[in-house]
Parts: structure tokens; C-alpha cells; sequence
């Protein structure tokens, strides 16, 4: 079987006017499949999107809103498919901020090294110390972003559904 991972995605949801920016770390569950079906991969990644966008949408029109009364576009900053460092980053729901670590890689946008350190130097340290995830090296310079943290057990029961 293949799957069966957290995938973290990162959007900064920012006023038309660029008055105001919220930065959004979204942790979704990929499913488990059989690695050999196309058909089963396809379903499991098209159900881990899914559970995404309707948390992207949950923190727009469900939290946000409370804080910010702007109209909000969201940007897609990056994506994280492996174990970032942070122990807050693995309990079973979200809904708290977090500062987090953020770097680009060699492989481009959308892929992105995070993860929770003290300082850069830190950071930078756990990164040489976890190597390249498939050859996703981290690159210099790294940024401090506060985000707002949601797993996709946060949803409202009506909009959750199971890993």
C-alpha cells in the first residue's frame, strides 16, 4: 500500500488592497492505496484536495471573518509532504498559531522545507541534521511566518469526513 501521509499546505489569504495578510498552514490526510492503481491514487489525492479546499474555505468564511472583516484572495505559498519538525504540527486538531520556519527548495514552487525551530540557525541545523527528503534540499534564505494552524478534523462535522 502507498498513502496514507499528512500533506501541509501553506496560503497567505490577503485583502485586495494588500492592507492585511493571514498567513493559513493547512494539514490534510492523504489515504491509503494500492500502489499499483492508478484509479486508487487518483481517488486518494482528488479526496486529500478536497478536504483542503473545504478548510481553505472554512478559515475564509468561519474564522477569518471574525478577525478581519476584508474581502480575502487566497495565494497558494507551498506545499510540505513530509515530517516537519514541531510537535504542535502532529496533535489531532489545529485552530492555534504557530511560528513557523519556511524556505524554498531546489525543486521549485510549489515544494517548501517548514518547520518549528527557535531561530533560523536552528532551523537550519535540523534540516542538515534530516538531509533532503527526495532530494528536496532546503535553501537559504529561510523566513518566520506566524500562521494560523488547521487539520482537517477542525472542519464542522458536517463538512469532516474520515481520513
Amino acid at each position: 500500500m502507498a498513502g496514507r501521509a499528512n500533506i501541509f499546505y501553506l496560503y497567505s489569504l490577503e485583502s485586495g488592497e494588500k492592507t492585511c495578510s493571514h498567513p493559513v498552514l493547512l494539514r490534510v490526510a492523504l489515504g491509503e492505496y494500492a500502489g499499483w492503481s492508478q484509479t486508487e491514487e487518483d481517488a486518494a489525492w482528488s479526496e486529500c484536495l478536497s478536504r483542503r479546499d473545504r478548510l481553505l474555505k472554512h478559515y475564509e468564511r468561519g474564522i477569518l471573518t471574525f478577525s478581519c472583516a476584508a474581502n480575502h484572495n487566497s495565494h497558494f505559498l507551498g506545499e510540505f509532504h513530509y515530517h516537519p519538525e514541531g510537535d504542535e504540527l502532529y496533535g489531532p486538531q489545529g485552530r492555534n498559531q504557530l511560528d513557523l520556519w519556511v524556505s524554498d527548495t531546489t525543486h521549485g514552487h510549489p515544494y517548501i522545507a517548514m518547520g518549528m525551530a527557535a531561530t533560523e540557525e536552528e532551523f537550519w541545523q535540523i534540516c542538515k541534521r534530516d538531509g533532503p527528503e527526495d532530494g528536496f534540499e532546503a535553501i537559504p534564505p529561510a523566513r518566520n511566518i506566524r500562521v494560523f494552524f488547521l487539520t482537517q478534523s477542525d472542519l464542522p462535522r458536517t463538512q469532516s469526513d474520515s481520513p
